[in-house]
Order: C-alpha cells, then sequence, then structure tokens
C-alpha cells in the first residue's frame, strides 16, 4: 500500500475559518501573520511519509518514535496489521497524523499510566482514523483521549471511548474542526472552550454521533452542526456568538447559561429539553427560530415583542418571552418556558410537562400564571423578579422544589 500521494491540505488561520461542513471538506484559510510563523504549515502535503506497524523495509514499530523522527509538514502512517498500539504519545510537530482504517487502527491507552492518550502540542496537526481507547475506572484512569494544547488541529473520522474526556481542549486556543467523530462510554464528549477572540477564534464541530453524558461544552465562537446526541447535551457557557445547526438529540437538551447570541436552526430535541439562564439582558438575546422542534413542536422566540395572544393554534412546545409585555399565552401543552426581562403578561390554563424546569422567570415583573399545571421536577425558577401573581396553580407529586432567589 503506498499513500505518499495522497494530499491532506490543511491551511490554518487566525482570523476565519470555512468549512465546507455539509460535505467534510475542511480548509482553513492562512492569514498572513501565521504564514510568516509557520510555513510549513500551509499545505501539510510536501514532507516525507513515515510508517508505522506493516512489513515495509525502515517502518517503525512505536507510533511516538516516528512522530519524533518527524518535521514539520511530514505524515506519519500508520497500519492497522500491528494494531492496537499500546501506547500513549506527544505530537509536538505540525504533522498529519494518519491510521489505515479508523475502526482496526487503534491505539489503546489502557495499559499506560499517563492521563492523555494522545497529547497535541504544536499548531497544524491533523488525526485521522483512528479508535483512540482508554479507560475510565480503575488504577489506570485515562482523563483525555486527546489533548489539545495549540491553535488549528483537525480531528476527522475517529473513534474515542472510555474516556472522562475524550477530547479536552486548553483555555484560548482554536481554530479547531472536530468532524466525523463517534464518542461513546465517556463522561464527558468534547470540552472546547475558545477564548473570546472576537471575530478571529473559532471551531466547527460537525457530523459527530455523541453519547456521553456531560456531552459538549462550548463558549465562544462555535459551529455545531449534524451532530448526533444520545443520552448527552451540549451546554454554552459564558460565552457568545455560537450556532448550533441541524443537530439531533435524543434524550439530552441544550443548556445555554450566561451567553448570548446564540444562534439555534433546525435542531430537533427527542424527549429532549432546553435550558437557558442568565443574569444580564444580552444573555437572552439570541437567534432562535421556529424551525427547531421539542417532542415535535415548534420552538417560539419572541425579543421585544408586544400585545400578542399565542394559543393553541400555535401548536408551539416550548416559548421564551425576552423583553416582551403584555402577551397572553393560553391553553397550551407546553414543553417548557422562559419569561426573562418581561411584564405584563399572562400564561393561563397551560400544562407543562417533560423539560426539567417548567417556567422560568428572570428579572420580570407583574405577570400572571393563572391555572396552570406543573409536572417538571423544577416546576418554577423565579429569579431576581417581582409583583408577578401564580394562581390556582397544580402542582404534580413528582416536584422537586420551586426555586424562588432575590424576589418579592
Amino acid at each position: 500500500m503506498n499513500i505518499k500521494n495522497k494530499k491532506i491540505i490543511i491551511c490554518a488561520s487566525a482570523l476565519l475559518i470555512v468549512s465546507a461542513i455539509f460535505s467534510g471538506d475542511i480548509f482553513f484559510v492562512l492569514s498572513k501573520d501565521i504564514q510568516s510563523q509557520n510555513d510549513n504549515a500551509l499545505y501539510l502535503n510536501n514532507g516525507n511519509t513515515l510508517y508505522v506497524g506493516g512489513s515495509g523495509p525502515g517502518n517503525y514499530t512505536k507510533i511516538q518514535d516516528a512522530i519524533n523522527d518527524s518535521k514539520d509538514g511530514d505524515t506519519v502512517f500508520v497500519y492497522d496489521d500491528s494494531s492496537p498500539y499500546y501506547e500513549s504519545g506527544v505530537i509536538d510537530k505540525s504533522i498529519n497524523f494518519l491510521g489505515e482504517n479508523k475502526e482496526t487502527t487503534i491505539i489503546d491507552g489502557r495499559k499506560d499510566k499517563e492521563e492523555t492518550v494522545v497529547m497535541v502540542e504544536a499548531p497544524y496537526v491533523n488525526i485521522s482514523h483512528f479508535t483512540i481507547a482508554g479507560n475510565k475506572t480503575g488504577d489506570n484512569r485515562d482523563f483525555i483521549g486527546i489533548g489539545l494544547k495549540r491553535d488549528a488541529v483537525a480531528v476527522t473520522d475517529c473513534n474515542l471511548h472510555g474516556f472522562v474526556n475524550a477530547i479536552l481542549s486548553n483555555w484560548y486556543v482554536a481554530n479547531h474542526v472536530l468532524s466525523n467523530c463517534k464518542i461513546w462510554d465517556c463522561t464527558g464528549a468534547i470540552d472546547c472552550p475558545c477564548g473570546d477572540f472576537g471575530e478571529v477564534g473559532s471551531n466547527i464541530i460537525s457530523n459527530c454521533e455523541i453519547d456521553a453524558p456531560s456531552g459538549v461544552w462550548i463558549n465562544f465562537n462555535t459551529i455545531v452542526s449534524n451532530c448526533t446526541f444520545h443520552n448527552s447535551k451540549i451546554v454554552i457557557l459564558d460565552g457568545s456568538n455560537n450556532t448550533l445547526l441541524n443537530n439531533h438529540f435524543n434524550n439530552g437538551y441544550i443548556q445555554i447559561e450566561y451567553s448570548s447570541h446564540t444562534i439555534l436552526k433546525s435542531n430537533t430535541l427527542e424527549d429532549s429539553g432546553l435550558i437557558i439562564f442568565g443574569h444580564g439582558v444580552e444573555d437572552f438575546h439570541h437567534d432562535i427560530d421556529a424551525s427547531n422542534t421539542m417532542q415535535g413542536k415548534p420552538i417560539y422566540y419572541f425579543y421585544n415583542k408586544k400585545d400578542m395572544v399565542i394559543d393553541k393554534n400555535s401548536n408551539t412546545g416550548y416559548i421564551i418571552l425576552a423583553l416582551c409585555q403584555n402577551i397572553t399565552v393560553k391553553n397550551l401543552d407546553l414543553y417548557g418556558s422562559v419569561l426573562a426581562f418581561s411584564f405584563n403578561n399572562t400564561f393561563e390554563n397551560c400544562s407543562f410537562y417533560e423539560n426539567s424546569v417548567g417556567l422560568y422567570l428572570h428579572n420580570s415583573t407583574c405577570n400572571s400564571i393563572l391555572r396552570c399545571n406543573f409536572e417538571n421536577r423544577y416546576p418554577l425558577m423565579i429569579e431576581q423578579s417581582c409583583k408577578n401573581n401564580i394562581s390556582y396553580c397544580t402542582f404534580s407529586r413528582w416536584v422537586r422544589d420551586i426555586q424562588i432567589w432575590h424576589s418579592s
């Protein structure tokens, strides 16, 4: 097998990521400043290929030995006939790190005592076509499958299982592409904080299948698209300018906390929920349209609206009212609602089901909740709100807690 003519192109950017998300092709656009610092990172197909495993003359037995002998722009290709490889390692060169087949080329960290199986300490690294296995229990705990300490790393077509965190990125590194990966039997799938670079730094997570209870954690400038979440979630925490596009959730949820300007389009939540918390009004300023559905019903988001009636003709399953006034919501079966910086609104004859939080009121006054039925674990969460009238409501015996903070 000869892959020396196979071209892997990675152009890294500190200014912009352009990705053909739907086709899976990946391109980073290189800025002049970054190019001057690392010319070899522009096209990572201009170096030599070092082979691990297989029967070729001069092939390496250990992956780390090949990485140690590589140079920026080289490719380290790992055959599957010597798999599994029981080792952990560090990638400290800007290289392509390629397996022969993602199902059969296995890096197994379970016999190693390192806490990270693959640690990336160089920018402009492409990792593709591996299964990376760990042991999240027992004496040799593998906390991290792939650790990202530098910018512009692409992890594509990989399987990861058996970790506390499958992929963990350092703070203030960005421009990562994580695509076509399957993650299971992990506590957390992807923890990818991107420091607040404004328009400079961003991450892309696309076409991944995730089954990990702690799910994906992001904060700034991240696009998550075409991913499937089983028993998992996305948490957007203390950030802004994130996009969730065409994702599918089964027994999971989307959680947006203290974050602004989130775009949600065409996401499907089945047996799943949506939770939004915040402090200031900006934390409730988002772009969420009715292409998002929860339990088959559209999610409605209204910002700075007034004098409306929303009833059963809307067929909505979740309503967000931010900076709204004089809106009446009545005769609906809902999976949750948010009322933020709003006043003189009414929820009447509504039933709240399934979502962990029924109705969340934040910094809202003079609203009325009348003759509503709550069957949520947390039916009412009221924060920094006053003069609200809650009358003639019923609560399921499964109710865990009604929470009221700094309210009167």
